[in-house]
């Protein structure tokens, strides 16, 4: 009956006239876009965020006549709606920061309550009923496990009218996910392996079939140090979990069982559909928008089971986290045969630049499961439970063939990712490679060698993810 309310809420508001809000909000002073605040209808919980260009949308305005838009360091702005015309609006944000005879000028608040809000009703469901929706609720089970990871040159524009013998990069420029700049891959590693869960003693052990890389970073991981680094920097992420811990950080999850809606404001914003399963659209953000938190959405199915279908999270550049310019995460769930759900896609987009001026990196890393196996009896004395350690490659790994890749992988490459091995040799062949290698070793080794060479280097500086500093804040 509840969850009919949540719903019946959503349904009125679709069956009336709409009235769409959009636009874009920027600094007053920078006209920089400001990213991943929260635009909302005041007095409702209808509202949204924006996206990284500063840019918003709200399909139906109609629930009141007043749009707000709040961020922490800047003058609330509160904006009368018209009856028509509200779309393509340009909104400056001007700074509060002002100091006068020693008193600080701060902004409103927001004026948002969790008694009776359908969307902090709606996210307490969720994680109450959170843990027996998973798949790990099973003792034990099973899937295909397919892991890439790309490596690009981020803003990648050189001048091709001076640097003739880069012409040979022109057909493989691509574009960013996140930001739209054009990017340049230069580095892919894949894995095909099997995947085994036990729930008590917990257990997730992992039997790398295949391993491939190519790339300009290949020289530099001949004794696999750089692999180990990677894999300890990108190792997936639980939202089901209290806190997501994410490339050495620890960020409170929006379905967290003891912070959540203390941390967090959710907004809902629709009903759509996500591979066709009706869904409620919720979005959210931190009470503070400069606390350690994502903003994002959650889009929970309408069953009455408040299952997760997908989750988008964002993670503003504007947050002091070390060399992270942009960071963002798409996960997606599928129900298996015993009705629960399981992770059957992840994908990490991150923006790292050691300081503003570099060169900087975008990775983008895809984790792929499907075959989803539940037979308890079968996988209870499996012998992958025995192995020591999480993961162990098989011998003939590194040896698979196309055919095994073509018919074993579950995420299909891209057209820029499948040139990787060509971009490679074309640099080697027409540029000084030892720049672009040792540029690449520095940033995901953490160590610069003083000398000509790390034989010859007397010593070294570093680690320098932590020796130097920069991010938006500091």
């Amino acid at each position: 009956l509840l969850f009919a309310f949540i719903i019946s809420c959503v349904s009125l508001a679709a069956g009336a006239q709409t009235r769409p809000v959009s636009g874009v909000v920027t600094d007053s002073l920078t006209n920089k876009p400001m990213e991943y605040i929260a635009v909302y209808i005041e007095k409702t919980s209808i509202g949204c965020l924006t996206n990284y260009a500063g840019e918003f949308y709200i399909p139906d305005s109609s629930s009141g006549n007043v749009l707000v838009i709040d961020a922490v360091g800047y003058k609330t702005r509160r904006i009368p709606l018209k009856q028509s015309g509200n779309t393509n609006l340009k909104i400056k944000m001007q700074s509060e920061s002002i100091r006068l005879e020693g008193a600080v000028v701060k902004p409103k608040r927001e004026k948002y309550t969790k008694k009776e809000n359908p969307a902090v009703i709606l996210i307490r469901n969720v994680i109450a009923n959170k843990d027996k929706n998973r798949i790990e609720s099973n003792e034990y089970f099973k899937s295909d496990y397919h892991e890439k990871l790309t490596l690009s040159f981020d803003d990648y524009h050189p001048d091709f009218e001076k640097k003739k013998k880069l012409q040979f990069v022109k057909q493989q420029i691509d574009t960013s996910e996140i930001t739209g700049k054009p990017i340049l891959t230069f580095s892919i590693r894949e894995k095909i392996c099997d995947y085994y869960y036990r729930k008590s003693p917990k257990a997730e052990k992992t039997i790398q079939r295949a391993v491939r890389h190519h790339g300009l970073d290949v020289d530099l991981d001949r004794n696999g140090g750089l692999s180990v680094t990677l894999d300890q920097i990108f190792t997936g992420v639980d939202i089901f979990d209290n806190e997501i811990t994410f490339i050495a950080n620890r960020f409170v999850s929006p379905i967290s069982s003891t912070l959540a809606t203390a941390y967090y404001k959710y907004y809902i914003m629709d009903t759509v559909k996500v591979d066709d399963v009706p869904c409620v659209d919720l979005a959210f953000v931190p009470f503070n928008s400069q606390s350690f938190g994502f903003t994002g959405r959650l889009y929970i199915t309408t069953d009455g089971k408040f299952s997760v279908k997908k989750v988008q999270l964002n993670f503003p550049s504007s947050s002091n986290i070390n060399w992270i310019d942009k960071l963002r995460i798409d996960q997606t769930f599928q129900q298996t045969e015993d009705g629960l759900w399981a992770l059957s896609r992840e994908d990490s987009y991150v923006n790292l630049t050691l300081y503003e001026g570099t060169q900087g990196i975008f990775a983008h890393q895809t984790r792929s499961f499907d075959n989803f196996v539940v037979d308890q009896e079968m996988l209870a004395d499996h012998p992958a439970y025995r192995i020591d350690g999480p993961t162990m490659v098989l011998p003939e790994a590194k040896k698979q063939n196309n055919d095994f890749w073509d018919t074993h992988r579950i995420a299909s490459l891209t057209n820029r990712e499948s040139s990787v091995e060509k971009v490679t040799q074309d640099f080697k062949e027409n540029t000084n490679i030892t720049f672009w290698t040792k540029a690449i070793d520095a940033f995901v080794s953490e160590w610069i060698p003083t000398g000509k060479s790390k034989d010859v280097s007397k010593f070294d500086l570093g680690p320098i993810l932590s020796f130097l500093s920069w991010d938006y804040i500091e």
